[in-house]
């Protein structure tokens, strides 16, 4: 809904009142020149990674703002303030949303340097197989433990239920 249009938010964490908002590709751009890394970044790397977060009907108006935004500081903090691109909060759809989008870097204190580590980041469940069906997670993977974490120490504080594990969700072995 345009006419709705100038509730949507703009986040920004690296940028001073009097700064110009840079472009998304700008702010890539900014973000990788800042890196010390060993080799030249290849082409294809994954130079962003976005998270939605959605209200699901549950919180609105000015509650929906406070929560969304509380998402924002609290992925800001765990994946670096220096590495957001961009966080916007939408209220001009049906339901209120974060968009979300920062650059997967990790900084290896030993070496010093910078890389991408997009793969590293948002590493995903190591299954468990029984005659070629998935029957359960043997490792958990960083997703699983980004929603648990992300649940504990922010949506359950506004009311939003526990998500289900792989395990809840397959218990019949769907």
């Amino acid at each position: 809904d345009l006419s709705k249009s100038y509730l949507n938010e703009v986040i920004w964490y690296r940028v001073e009142d009097n700064q110009i908002r840079p472009t998304f590709d700008e702010a890539i751009a900014r973000r990788l020149g800042e890196l010390k890394t060993r080799r030249k970044i290849r082409k294809d790397a994954v130079k962003a990674l976005g998270i939605l977060i959605s209200c699901n009907g549950q919180l609105e108006g000015p509650e929906a703002v406070a929560y969304l935004k509380r998402c924002a500081d609290w992925l800001a903090a765990r994946y670096g303030r220096e590495n957001v691109l961009q966080a916007v909060v939408h209220m001009d759809e049906g339901t209120p949303h974060l968009h979300f989008w920062f650059a997967p870097v990790l900084h290896d204190e030993r070496t010093g340097f910078d890389r991408l580590a997009a793969k590293s980041i948002f590493s995903p469940n190591v299954y468990e197989k029984k005659n070629g069906k998935r029957v359960g997670v043997k490792e958990e993977g960083l997703n699983s433990i980004l929603q648990r974490e992300f649940y504990e120490q922010v949506a359950s504080k506004y009311g939003f239920d526990k998500p289900l594990t792989w395990d809840e969700r397959f218990q019949d072995g769907i």
